[in-house]
């Protein structure tokens, strides 16, 4: 007999637990993992109904606040799908597979079945909201390729802080939880399906929990969109088609399975999907039953259901757009010019899987990269126990190993769908996965649990964590940055204000990084105070400004990174913005480039007058960026090095023979000996034996790109510096002295070498 506690495995020595427990070290109590999980299991066992209620009512409380956090119309397609309903309620017919927006507002969602419209008309007709679709700015800079957590123009609309509140837009919000209302089937049903395949309520249960907490479920059901009326529906059918191929089943259950799934395919054409399922689910029926009679009437149920229910919109669409299935509206709308390869679909899996867990807004808004993996790790955990629960029971002939296959057979038709409609379509997303979404959540826990429980616990402590994380991700995204959230930056800062006329201060701006390669980013971070509302909108312009009119980055946004657009200001109101700039590949280097801004109205085609300390600034320079070169420079070996205390070293020289007349290059190659502080001049003389100048030039070093003042050169670096100096015409021919030195333009004091002398006779130079 095993003293407790003690931790015991089949056909082992009994080690008691105590002797594991050394020190500070602690073990795991297996013991105790155990009586957990059985008081949890029997807690289960005992209140199963009181526990769905209690997910049921977590599931409404994080929608509401999914529902609540995103502004409107920024969630997936939502303002075509508020659009179809609209137009049902003033056409009394679906809109018209047809490419123009005038005839056909819903643009590719009318390609989509009624079902989901229909009932969100009646609602709009029975509460007498206000039917119009919101009218919403749409935001021209929207879709900057900005990385998923950066929350820098992910709006597609520009919206008022008080959008929530508004009177316009209460139909809108209604619809929002009409969807989540309509949502609620595919959490119950998860349990329900485990229940309908005799697994223990806490099996379902856990997969209750994780379709009521997957936070890309909840921002979905809680959108205007047909998406969690289609995975409630789908479910109901499954547990229906799970109990029609028990043993002993009613004939009739086929029929409200062909019901339910011809509702779904009402509502998504891959409810489709669902009807192939039931059939091969009426064939494996007959093949148990040893009755084709029996298969062929449950095979008829099922496809007499769909005609009647969904055959008159089949023959709408081929009668009138000779499209039964509505995809051509989607080929026109979003589909590829090339279909994509095997390899091509392969490498979307990585987006398609991030969106199935966490991808908000247009798929545009994501959490942080390393988050994904715990939805990885349990995918492929999960799959490894489903493969080894189908080996260990393949000789077992039951109707919970038939359900099992049905399922994966399920999910793989969904998962071959989704495929196909990357091959063709744009915008493949993890959501179009959401009709198997309990499915899915259940397999989950089946396959991690059979590998080990604690994997469940892990698995659903991971959706827990990023189900409540996400939605200050998403509120983030839509909102502009306060300037108190800026800290102490701001009073650090001593540059001068910018005023925009009478619109707009800019109190801080700042450049980093200032050196860069071609084809890298730099920040640059602004903080506005707003003077007044405008009726127009002003956007931001930025520019690195390169010789010619050359501009080697740029960026244009509303402030606020889309989020505070000038219409939308309030007096006095501060907010930072930190936009992001890639730098040209042609961009030459090493130089020095200026960054100007500017404020303009497009709709205006006005410019602001910009103003420093009250004069007028134009360009408006905030500040310099250095584009480093993709050569090194290397000098020549010529003769003696000259060290100034600057720290700058002389390297070597080149001059090329020149006459009277001439303007005679002459390269110079310094190197930086450490960190040069200010931006010296370099003057160079042409004096004769009784040194006497005869020539001279005076200029900043710079090259055959434009100017590159000494303090940006870094430590080490060697920099060829080509200056003209131009020769009189009356200079006589013979040979001269060439001297070089580097001075302060301010005070004119010149830079002594370590010698002491404050300049360097290069040699004799000969005048042809």
């Amino acid at each position: 007999m095993c003293p407790r506690p003690c931790i015991a495995s089949p056909g082992s020595e009994v080690i008691p637990a105590a002797a594991r427990l050394t020190g500070s070290e602690v073990t795991l109590n297996m013991d105790t993992l155990s009586r957990f999980r059985r008081i949890a299991g029997d807690f289960a066992k005992k209140y199963p109904y009181r526990i769905l209620a209690a997910i049921v009512a977590v599931y409404f409380v994080m929608g509401v606040i999914y529902l609540t956090t995103t502004p409107v119309f920024e969630k997936q397609d939502e303002e075509w799908h508020f659009a179809y309903s609209v137009y049902l309620i003033d056409h009394h017919t679906p809109p018209p597979l047809d490419g123009d927006i005038e005839a056909n507002p819903a643009e590719q969602i009318a390609g989509h079945p009624p079902l989901y419209y229909f009932l969100a008309s009646r609602l709009l007709l029975w509460t007498k909201l206000d039917q119009e679709r919101p009218e919403l700015k749409r935001n021209p800079f929207w879709a900057y390729p900005a990385p998923g957590t950066v929350n820098d123009n992910k709006n597609r609309f520009t919206h008022p802080a008080n959008e929530l509140l508004l009177q316009e837009n209460r139909s809108f919000y209604l619809l929002r939880l009409l969807s989540l209302l309509l949502g609620v089937g595919a959490v119950i049903g998860a349990y329900t399906i485990a229940s309908s395949l005799a697994y223990p309520p806490w099996v379902g249960l856990t997969a209750a929990a994780g379709v009521a907490i997957m936070p890309q479920y909840l921002y979905i059901a809680s959108s205007v969109s047909n998406d969690s009326l289609m995975a409630s529906l789908s479910t109901l059918a499954i547990i229906t088609l799970i109990l029609a191929i028990r043993p002993g089943a009613k004939w009739r259950l086929w029929i409200i399975f062909g019901i339910l799934a011809g509702l779904a395919t009402l509502t998504k054409s891959s409810g489709l999907i669902l009807e192939i399922t039931g059939v091969v689910g009426a064939m494996l029926y007959a093949f148990r039953k040893r009755s084709w009679r029996s298969g062929g009437i449950a095979a008829g149920s099922i496809l007499l259901t769909l005609i009647i229910i969904v055959g008159w919109w089949y023959a709408r669409n081929a009668i009138l757009f000779h499209d039964p299935l509505g995809s051509h509206i989607h080929q026109l709308k979003m589909g590829r010019k090339t279909p994509l390869s095997l390899s091509q679909i392969i490498g979307q899996w990585r987006f398609i899987e991030r969106s199935f867990w966490a991808a908000f807004g247009r798929g545009n808004v994501l959490l942080p990269a390393s988050l994904y993996w715990g939805g990885r790790i349990a995918e492929i955990a999960a799959l490894i126990g489903l493969g080894v629960i189908m080996i260990v029971e393949r000789k077992k002939s039951n109707a919970r190993k038939l359900g099992l296959w049905l399922l994966l057979m399920l999910v793989a038709g969904f998962v071959f769908s989704l495929g196909l409609w990357t091959m063709t379509i744009r915008g493949s997303l993890g959501r179009l996965l959401f009709p198997a979404i309990s499915v899915i959540s259940l397999l989950m826990v089946i396959g991690l649990s059979r590998i080990r429980r604690l994997f469940v616990a892990l698995f659903l402590l991971w959706l827990v964590t990023i189900s409540v994380i996400s939605p200050f991700y998403i509120a983030k995204a839509y909102r502009p940055q306060k300037a108190e959230e800026m800290g102490d930056l701001l009073a650090d800062f001593h540059g001068a204000p910018i005023q925009f006329e009478d619109i707009a201060r800019l109190t801080y701006y700042h450049i980093n990084p200032d050196h860069v390669w071609p084809q890298q980013q730099t920040h640059v971070t602004l903080c506005w105070k707003a003077l007044r509302r405008t009726k127009t909108d002003y956007a931001v312009f930025m520019q690195i400004l390169g010789p010619n009119d050359a501009a080697f980055g740029y960026r244009a946004s509303y402030p606020g990174r889309g989020n505070a657009p000038t219409t939308f200001w309030r007096q006095g109101e501060r907010f930072c913005d930190d936009y992001m700039m890639n730098i040209r590949k042609n961009a030459p280097g090493p130089s020095v480039y200026p960054v100007a801004i500017w404020l303009y109205s497009p709709e205006k085609h006005y410019r602001p007058v910009a103003t420093i300390d009250a004069a007028p600034a134009y360009p408006v320079i905030i500040g310099y960026i250095k584009v480093n070169g993709k050569n090194r420079i290397t000098a020549p070996d010529t003769g003696p090095q000259y060290v100034f205390s600057a720290p700058v070293k002389l390297l070597a020289y080149e001059w090329s023979d020149a006459s009277p007349g001439d303007v005679a290059p002459i390269t110079f190659y310094w190197q930086a000996a450490g960190k040069i502080e200010y931006p010296y001049s370099v003057f160079i003389h042409l004096i004769d034996d009784e040194g006497a100048i005869l020539a001279q030039s005076d200029a900043q070093p710079h090259n055959d790109l434009g100017d590159y003042p000494m303090n940006w050169w870094d430590k080490n670096e060697t920099v060829a510096d080509t200056h003209f100096l131009p020769l009189p015409k009356t200079l006589p021919a013979g040979v001269y002295t060439l001297r070089v030195g580097l001075y302060r333009l301010d005070t004119l004091a010149r830079v002594p070498l370590v010698n002491g002398n404050d300049s360097i006779d290069l040699g004799r130079i000969t005048i042809r």
